[in-house]
């Protein structure tokens, strides 16, 4: 059976995470599998949501932003540096 990870070592991969953003950078970087790294950044957001949940109340449809990725393009590049 697999040993549980310690609390430094979950804090490490939530740390590396938010940086790289990518769960095959942070199993390179501490040597813990991919599918390890994946289990606990899962985990800390369900805990995260949870917490939000039961401190603010579920909610709604309308307060919950839709959220679209950037593809980023020259054009919003120029729009960007045009504006600065």
């Amino acid at each position: 059976m697999a040993k549980k990870l310690r609390q430094s070592d979950i804090d490490w991969i939530l740390k590396l995470y938010k940086i790289y953003g990518s769960y095959k950078e942070v199993a390179d970087r501490t040597g813990f599998s991919a599918v390890v790294i994946r289990k606990y950044i899962l985990e800390h957001n369900k805990n995260t949501r949870e917490q939000l949940t039961r401190k603010y109340g579920q909610p709604s449809n309308d307060e919950i932003p839709e959220t679209r990725p950037i593809i980023w393009t020259r054009r919003i590049e120029k729009t960007i540096q045009s504006q600065l």
